[in-house]
């Protein structure tokens, strides 16, 4: 088994036992969005992902940030634990991954799935549930919608949907239309 493999599986038995645990004590949503808030919060900052990937710091120390990180945030106690957990087995390295596979498998508890709408401007609220609608009926799933802009797509959306990309973005068709061009010439 390779060291990603056995670094994902790991992160997948973390990620259902506190999926269990969250499950039990009715705090799931709680949970799904402390854990997207950390997840965020090392991927943003440099010395926090310092933090979570150094041997060398002392487990005290390390557990004593977070809580404090935690608290700040205003994360659950039952998150906190679990951090404190995650620290004292020295698997705080997988934390961004923990929580990924946490999400991953809510989302399958619950036949969800996400979306990442790629839009030049923001949609307004009605847009995205539309396309929220239009997308679930397409999947058969409940879509999660996680939008971000990119004037590069100049207009129209692109979506990635599971494996799934529908690009009716501006930009995708010149460049379908260039190739179709190019072709005939």
């Amino acid at each position: 088994m390779s060291k990603k493999s056995e670094k994902l599986s790991l992160a997948g038995r973390y990620a259902a036992a506190f999926l269990n645990l969250a499950a039990e004590q009715e705090k799931l949503d709680v949970v799904a969005n402390d854990l997207a808030a950390l997840k965020k919060m090392i991927g943003s900052s440099a010395d926090l992902a310092r933090v979570t990937l150094s041997p060398v710091l002392h487990k005290a120390d390390v557990e004593k940030a977070l809580t404090v990180l935690a608290e700040k945030a205003k994360f659950s106690d039952l998150t906190i634990k679990f951090i404190h957990a995650v620290a004292e087995n020295r698997r705080l390295a997988i934390l961004p991954e923990i929580a990924d596979a946490f999400l991953e498998l809510l989302a399958k508890r619950r036949n969800e799935i996400a979306a990442e709408v790629i839009t030049a401007a923001p949609l307004a609220a009605n847009e995205n549930a539309k396309l929220a609608n239009i997308l679930t009926k397409i999947s058969g799933k409940k879509v999660r919608i996680a939008g971000r802009e990119d004037k590069n797509i100049l207009g129209g959306f692109k979506v990635q949907l599971g494996s799934r990309m529908i690009d009716a973005s501006i930009a995708g068709k010149l460049e379908r239309l260039k190739i179709n061009l190019e072709k005939g010439i």
